[in-house]
């Protein structure tokens, strides 16, 4: 849990500690700025602010619960698991074990906890870092509070536990992370980044001609990361097949909700005087 939500907040910070960073292909312009109403996404502190205090106060939560909440297994619960009252999916991954794909799991998760870091390199999302910090750090919020609820109250026991291979140590085995296994809290996280970065990159209009690669990448890397935690033996299919959907539509509802009505967004090209235009809708029928 701690590596899916201190990578974002450390990424977050170094975005808002360093006004003057300037990275990319179009220069920062002292003198451009966004208001609130140029800015592609809506803000509100009156709900913002309880939402980040709160998810905040239920991250350490969840945090103490998925630590707190169940007794690590005893020799004779292991030795009594039995894989063929698994389902036929899952019962796939009880014959996995791979500590080399479980640290590339790790490796590429913190790259993509960076990911939006890398869209801070446009000067429009730069000028715009208030709001874009704000949507980053409730999805990161959001998608860590869900993901530790779940480990806290169901604790499913991960693949390796009915895995009788002798690299897998019984000490392993009663560590309290084996039974945290639902939902996959890397994958989670993963495609949480990836539709973050996708959609964010389409909404402040930095390149339309690459967005479908920017979802193609981003999504195959969230997927990556998921083939990784099975092969590994840490999760199940459907720990991950989860993980991926929940992520995703973290991202997308917060992303979403925040938009701004009738508010077409031209992007930032570099010029003194950002333009933008706006559309009203009219209803013909009633």
């Amino acid at each position: 849990m701690e590596k899916s939500i201190v990578f974002p907040l450390l990424t977050l910070i170094l975005i808002i500690s360093t006004p003057s960073f300037t990275l990319g292909t179009t220069p920062l312009d002292s003198g451009a700025s966004y208001s609130d109403e140029n800015s592609p996404y809506s803000k509100n502190e009156n709900i913002d602010l309880p939402f980040i205090l709160g998810g905040t106060a239920t991250v350490i939560y969840t945090h103490w619960l998925t630590r707190n909440n169940h007794d690590e297994l005893s020799s004779d619960q292991i030795n009594r698991l039995d894989r063929s009252k698994i389902n036929w999916l899952d019962r796939t991954a009880t014959n996995n074990w791979s500590p080399s794909c479980a640290t590339a799991s790790d490796v590429l998760l913190y790259t993509f906890n960076a990911l939006p870091l890398a869209l801070a390199y446009d000067a429009g999302v730069r000028n715009d870092i208030e709001h874009y910090g704000v949507l980053y750090l409730e999805t990161a919020l959001a998608i860590t509070t869900i993901n530790s609820l779940f480990k806290g109250t169901i604790a499913r026991n991960r693949p390796y536990a009915y895995n009788d291979d002798p690299r897998i140590s019984l000490e392993q085995k009663q560590k309290m992370i084996t039974r945290r296994s639902f939902f996959s809290g890397h994958t989670s996280n993963a495609f949480a980044s990836a539709v973050f970065t996708s959609m964010t990159y389409d909404a402040y209009d930095i390149n339309d001609a690459n967005v479908p690669y920017v979802w193609g990448v981003t999504l195959a890397g969230a997927a990556t990361v998921g083939f990784l935690r099975y092969h590994s033996g840490w999760h199940f299919p459907t720990d991950i097949l989860t993980g991926a959907i929940v992520g995703s539509a973290v991202s997308f509802l917060v992303l979403k909700l925040h938009e701004r009505d009738n508010l077409e967004y031209t992007g930032f090209s570099g010029k003194t005087n950002p333009t933008f235009s706006y559309t009203i809708t009219i209803p013909l029928n009633n």
